[in-house]
């Protein structure tokens, strides 16, 4: 928990033209980038150090960058400036949790099927256990011995101390009416049936057919006399499995450029009323026409909360509206044809397992409304 503190990190927002040569360029001079979210062609969502973000500045001159969030020693340095009332309530939920810790939260119960979870808990608490319970009170081994023997269905029981939680996994004794259970055969991929050879159960599906995640392929049951047997399916079944990437290649761009016309707003939000500061429009001498009439523009805004409580839930917002404008740039699909496959390829191979074997590589180029789809498939083979 502790560790996340001495992360120095920022999430930032980026948008612009050749975001996906912006990344490589990011790699090549040593910049780590711990998340990243390709919102769309010209727009990504990253997260880096604060000690790289000073590096990423020289590569980041002709990109519009917005800092959404802060983690670490950044978050907590901007949010030690402006939530002084905060971070003294966090002070004292550190040490309610200190004491809070020393006591169990929960109790999960994992594999009772004959036994109620009532009942278990019921002779948990005969033994001094439950929610609330002083945590360094509790004898693992002595509260397996005490389930095992208050009851005659448990074979096995373990008993485990996870962070504030008690998490009891119980293996119940098998008997004869439980032996002959159902067992289907069941699709661990999305694939098409190549072969097929059934020992026991029932085939629910044919050769050739292209059947789903989940789907049952082999029933566990034998049909005699219109009646069903339950039995386990055993069967050998070959799947051909297809892993695929795709890139979707615009031909034309819109490139957004903010004019140099801005507004900046500030308000105190007060249940849900507005209360306006301040207002100031910084305009070219150009052109001075009122922000307020903006066609198009982009928004920034930040909240501050003074009181955040259920009394006086009073909230400071600032804005910035600033003017845009876009012009529409063309792309050269050719120029960019073999790095665009390159990566589908790049990508689908590295959601194929080690063990299995590749069969076939496959590219395929579709037209779309805007440009075009560039889809690399794996074709492998799956055993169950």
């Amino acid at each position: 928990m502790f560790k996340k503190f001495l992360y120095n990190r920022i999430e930032i927002s980026i948008e612009g033209l050749n975001i996906k040569r912006l990344i490589k360029n990011f790699y090549k001079n040593g910049i780590d980038l711990y998340e990243f979210n390709l919102l769309s062609h010209k727009n990504l969502v990253v997260t880096i150090s604060v000690k790289d973000y000073k590096k990423a500045k020289k590569l980041l001159g002709d990109y519009r960058v917005t800092i959404t969030k802060r983690y670490g020693l950044s978050f907590l340095k901007n949010f030690s400036l402006t939530r002084v009332g905060v971070i003294l309530g966090f002070v004292a939920f550190l040490v309610l949790s200190f004491f809070n810790n020393n006591y169990i939260s929960k109790i999960f119960i994992y594999g009772n099927n004959k036994i109620s979870s009532t009942e278990i808990k019921e002779t948990l608490k005969n033994n001094g256990v439950s929610e609330k319970t002083f945590f360094n009170n509790i004898n693992v081994e002595n509260l397996e011995v005490e389930l095992e023997n208050s009851f005659e269905e448990i074979s096995f029981v373990s008993v485990i101390k996870k962070g504030t939680n008690i998490l009891i996994n119980i293996k119940e004794k098998l008997f004869t009416e439980d032996s002959l259970a159902s067992n289907d055969i069941i699709s661990p991929v999305l694939g098409q049936i190549v072969s097929m050879e059934v020992v026991s159960g029932t085939p629910l599906r044919k050769v050739g057919d292209t059947i789903k995640k989940g789907d049952a392929i082999v029933g566990g049951y034998l049909e005699s006399e219109g009646k069903k047997v339950l039995c386990n399916a055993i069967a050998k079944i070959s799947l051909r499995v297809w892993y695929s990437s795709s890139v979707e290649f615009f031909e034309v761009e819109t490139k957004i450029e903010r004019t140099g016309n801005m507004i900046e707003e500030a308000y105190y939000e007060i249940f849900n009323k507005k209360i306006p500061v301040k207002s100031v429009q910084k305009l070219k001498k150009s052109n001075k026409k009122e922000a307020k009439s903006f066609e198009k523009y982009e928004k920034e805004q930040k909240t501050y909360y003074l009181f955040e409580n259920n009394l006086l839930p009073i909230k400071i917002v600032k804005e910035k509206i600033y003017e845009i404008q876009e012009t529409f740039v063309k792309n050269d699909f050719l120029s960019q044809k073999d790095a665009i496959i390159d990566k589908t390829k790049k990508e689908a191979l590295e959601k194929v397992p080690n063990d299995k074997e590749i069969l076939d590589i496959k590219t395929d180029i579709t037209d779309f409304e805007f440009g075009k789809i560039v889809t690399t498939y794996i074709e492998t083979m799956v055993e169950i």
